[in-house]
């Protein structure tokens, strides 16, 4: 390898470690301060020191029946919109796929609608809570939550049920299969990645959102783990050690999600960038 490669690429490693360690900083600071006394959290400093460290935080924070009861409530809706998106969206890809054929100008609309800004949604969501008499409930919530993961869950995976061969569609359908089994024996099968990249998606944005779940529900028996960190903070004082503590426990389940499913959703992504 010649100097001139070795420098490039040191360059490269440089950027993507600064890079990486720009984007781990806050995540970092949170964890230390979910293992700091509070007094310690607004001195300054950036390392509290060993005898700063404590598990105060956690003890109050696990010992609290609110957190377990949002933490159960953030699990239940995630679940069911990761339920409710794969099955729509899994309908939705094979009929448009394998059936009614639509063009790319309307694959576009249904992509781009991803980026519509979703405040302007509160009013006309919460409407229909109050209209259908859904307000407080998971139904409402699991609701807003199918419509922001829908569109992006069609387009993956349509472009996938795109890639897998028609011949096999004739074999299995030769071999006695009906179009039902066929969906469930042949292709998704053949798009098991893009099932999995579809379902951390749901999952994750349902886990995280805020917006909706705090219009939508009324009282602690609906309300996510993101209320319940928005009530850690009012305007005389914020509770730093219970929001660090109560952050990192929201976010471990998405990085143990991560962790269990990297080599699908790597693989998921790579596959259907490109159409054979």
């Amino acid at each position: 390898m010649t100097m001139r490669k070795i420098g490039y690429y040191s360059a490269v490693y440089i950027l993507l470690i600064l890079s990486f360690a720009f984007l781990l900083v806050p995540i970092i600071w949170v964890f230390l301060a979910s293992l700091t006394e509070p007094r310690q959290i607004t001195s300054g400093s950036l390392w509290p020191g060993l005898r700063s460290l404590t598990l105060d935080s956690y003890r109050r924070t696990l010992g609290s029946a609110d957190v377990r009861i949002h933490l159960r409530n953030s699990f239940v809706i995630a679940s069911m919109t990761t339920i409710a998106t794969l099955l729509i969206a899994t309908l939705a890809a094979y009929s448009t796929s394998r059936f009614a054929r639509i063009s790319g100008a309307s694959i576009t609309v249904v992509v781009l609608s991803q980026m519509f800004p979703y405040v302007l949604l509160m009013i006309p969501f919460y409407q229909l809570a109050l209209q259908f008499n859904a307000l407080d409930s998971y139904a409402s919530i699991v609701f807003t939550h199918v419509v922001v993961a829908l569109p992006f869950s069609f387009w993956m995976l349509k472009s996938y049920f795109d890639n897998v061969p028609r011949d096999l569609d004739e074999a299995a359908l030769i071999d006695g299969c009906n179009y039902i089994s066929l969906l469930y024996r042949v292709i998704l099968p053949c798009a098991a990645p893009g099932l999995v990249v579809v379902a951390f998606f749901a999952f994750v944005s349902s886990w995280g959102e805020y917006m909706f779940a705090s219009i939508l529900s009324q009282s602690k028996q609906t309300a996510t783990i993101t209320v319940l960190l928005q009530g850690y903070i009012s305007g005389r004082r914020i509770e730093w050690g219970l929001v660090s503590a109560s952050t990192i426990l929201s976010i471990a389940p998405t990085v143990i999600l991560f962790a269990l499913t990297q080599r699908w959703l790597v693989a998921g992504l790579m596959s259907g960038a490109v159409k054979e």
